[in-house]
């Protein structure tokens, strides 16, 4: 069975009905555990409260750079405050330059506090990194002693290039449906050339849905896609990469 490690369940666009049926029919959909990820502060106490209702979800909790604008003071001790044995990571946290119109200092600022976070409380990051390839990068090498204790790049798109200086930091590269369409050409040549010890698989769900289903509400079984272009590309049996990718993810989750 597969574990989906970057699943919003915590958002608006599943219904109450929708919810329970994705939770309900995760083991017939070949979803032995998925992470519940975070994106501000209401989505992280709901990432928490799924956690503790369901024995497999699991909690990341944290702030979006989108979100870092008009924080209360008291957010990070807010955040502390959700920590349990089902909160595995701070996340997702990053930079996010796609707007054009960002305060890129307080995007630095609250990714620092947040990663400062999961240091002190022994967690690994899931890193949120768009159009903001070259600070990013800075940051990470600036601060390096604060990934002791991991970090995944979610939903990569980068280049192979700069995966292998994510690589150099000891981090680890998460893949969503992107992977699968026509046009990822990119996202393809970096799996074919990164370590398979150091890859991870989400949806990202309720958004990038895989081909066939693009456009469409993606959910966690659609993972399965995801894990079947990763097999392709690699050129690796099928029961061989679900034992890799459940390894990794359980080593890095600590799950």
């Amino acid at each position: 069975m597969l574990i989906d490690t970057h699943a919003h369940l915590n958002d608006d666009a599943y219904s109450s009905q929708k919810l329970n049926e994705i939770l309900t029919n995760l083991k017939a959909d070949n979803i032995e555990k998925l992470i519940c990820v975070g994106f501000d502060m209401p989505s992280s106490v709901r990432a928490a409260e799924l956690a503790q209702k369901n024995s497999n979800i699991y909690a990341a909790i944290g702030v979006h750079p989108f979100d870092c604008e008009n924080l209360d003071p008291n957010y990070l001790k807010t955040l502390t405050s959700l920590i349990s044995n089902k909160v595995v990571a701070i996340g997702e946290i990053g930079l996010d330059y796609s707007r054009g119109n960002e305060n890129k200092e307080k995007q630095a600022e609250v990714f620092l506090q947040q990663l400062n976070l999961a240091y002190s409380l022994k967690l690994p990051t899931i890193i949120h990194l768009r159009d903001a390839y070259d600070d990013m990068l800075k940051l990470l090498k600036q601060n390096k002693n604060l990934l002791k204790y991991g970090c995944v790049v979610h939903c990569y798109s980068g280049s192979l290039e700069y995966a292998q200086e994510l690589l150099k930091l000891g981090c680890y590269l998460s893949f969503t449906g992107v992977v699968t369409f026509k046009n990822a050409r990119k996202s393809v040549e970096v799996v074919q050339n990164v370590d398979i010890n150091k890859i991870m698989i989400e949806t990202d769900c309720p958004y990038l849905a895989p081909e066939p289903l693009r456009g469409t509400l993606n959910e966690p079984k659609n993972v399965n896609l995801v894990f079947e272009k990763i097999a392709q590309i690699k050129n690796i049996e099928g029961e061989v990469l679900e034992k890799i990718l459940r390894e990794n993810t359980r080593k890095f989750f600590g799950i």
